[in-house]
């Protein structure tokens, strides 16, 4: 999973652009020689300048934004070079992200440029230009209340719904909160960016692989390095497949994992809440995969209707509410608008490690005869049983009701027929050789119980 997404612009606002622009792409700087490497098989990185597109008008901070690929995979790092002419620019920021963000003086023009190395070759992309506004800029970028992302994935049957779902976002009320979404359709070279905080911008960005850890990666360090808040939210829409995976992209033939995620994640610092509108990512596995890069989490057990969470109902209400009750508030909107449901559910991380070890307790202490038949009574699919119900069979053992009670303190709120806790658990001959390799697995012993 090496493909190499980062953000690109070619459409700035909405608000701004309506016609074609006539510009000039200025030559390489002399200063800049050419690097030629004897003797060593490699590509070079394709590079292209993505936003401000030239002659553009913009505020005095401004995110310059370029999209790289380098066909051998090799890492990349970046050189970005400004000044007032095509004669004096200067190195200003050596990056291995394909943005920075800029404060820069009002009423003034600039050309910019940016050169690759991969480690063997430069590439070096042409000078464009931007003049910056007359305006009230802030030395400090604004901090928002709350930072929602959403990685809308449309790149698979679900894409006429993923189209609903972002026309219901782009709808919705925002106030203090700051909405980015990352958009990919079934077509190629259809994935868009949309930046919603007092206006909307419509950024076109190269065509994503939405089931790579680089594309979920960069789509958070935009989020979070451009757009500061107090909170931050992370919604990944599309298929799921509980701790196998979720987000499958169709151009791609790739998806998601739970430990591409959670470095995904990780590497930017972490987020308050990680949503998963897609199926059977409500389990224990998913969750234990997440606990030390999420506070919250909230997700359907098992199959979740497409676009059946309400944001044009939550976006605009979450304000003034603390993340605890942001999290309910969304379970309970989200049981308006359906009638079934297994469970769709919130969950509080930091009970994890104790809901694992009650789990742990569980596990040796039950007798092996019954097990079978609570599993065929409990489970909601050919994968899965519910935590609680199948728990709830062995209701005389104390070890089970230690169980109960810890998943009572983990699930915040949930709306459905079950409890909200899913775990992996197929008919012995099914059982996935992968499974044993997950982190749950490893550190638990509810593999050697299905077994």
């Amino acid at each position: 999973m090496k493909a190499i997404i980062l953000f690109s612009v070619v459409a700035a606002s909405a608000l701004i652009v309506s016609s074609v622009v006539a510009y000039t792409v200025y030559p390489k700087p002399a200063f800049l020689p050419d690097f030629i490497f004897k003797g060593i098989k490699n590509s070079p990185p394709e590079l292209f300048l993505l936003y401000p597109i030239p002659n553009l008008k913009v505020s005095c901070n401004v995110s310059l934004i370029w999209y790289a690929f380098d066909k051998d995979n090799d890492k990349m790092v970046f050189y970005v070079y400004l000044g007032n002419s095509t004669n004096n620019m200067e190195l200003i920021k050596t990056t291995a992200l394909n943005f920075v963000n800029l404060q820069l003086e009002e009423g003034k023009k600039y050309f910019w440029m940016v050169k690759a190395f991969d480690g063997k070759s430069y590439s070096c992309s042409p000078v464009w230009n931007f003049t910056t506004i007359n305006s009230s800029c802030k030395n400090k970028k604004e901090i928002f209340l709350y930072n929602y992302m959403l990685y809308l994935n449309g790149d698979n049957d679900l894409y006429q719904y993923a189209v609903l779902e972002l026309n219901e976002i782009l709808n919705a009320s925002k106030g203090k909160i700051a909405v980015l979404v990352l958009f990919d359709g079934d077509k190629y070279n259809d994935t868009y960016m949309y930046i919603i905080t007092n206006h909307t911008e419509k950024i076109f960005v190269k065509e994503s692989n939405m089931g790579s850890e680089e594309t979920l990666k960069d789509f958070i360090s935009f989020a979070k390095e451009s757009y500061p808040a107090k909170h931050y939210m992370l919604e990944i829409w599309g298929h799921g497949n509980g701790w196998l995976g979720v987000c499958f992209d169709k151009n791609d033939a790739d998806m998601l994992t739970m430990e591409e995620i959670r470095n995904a994640i990780e590497q930017n610092g972490g987020i308050d809440v990680i949503i998963f509108s897609a199926c059977y990512m409500g389990c224990i596995e998913v969750a234990h995969s997440l606990k030390d890069v999420a506070d919250y989490m909230i997700a359907c057990e098992g199959a979740m209707p497409a676009g059946s969470l309400p944001h044009d109902k939550i976006i605009g209400q979450i304000e003034e509410m603390s993340m605890e009750d942001v999290c309910s508030f969304m379970i309970e909107e989200f049981g308006k608008h359906n009638f079934i449901s297994t469970s769709f559910a919130a969950w509080n991380l930091s009970k994890m490690d104790y809901l694992v070890e009650k789990l742990n307790n569980f596990s040796v202490h039950i007798e092996d005869d019954d097990i079978l038949e609570a599993r065929n009574e409990t489970a909601y699919s050919l994968q899965y049983v519910d935590l609680y119900s199948f728990a709830l069979h062995f209701y005389n053992s104390m070890e089970a009701r230690d169980l109960m009670e810890a998943i009572n303190e983990t699930i915040m709120a949930a709306y459905g027929q079950m409890k909200g806790i899913g775990v992996y658990f197929p008919l012995p001959p099914y059982l996935s050789k992968y499974y044993q390799n997950t982190d749950f697995a490893i550190e638990t012993q509810w593999d050697e119980l299905i077994q």
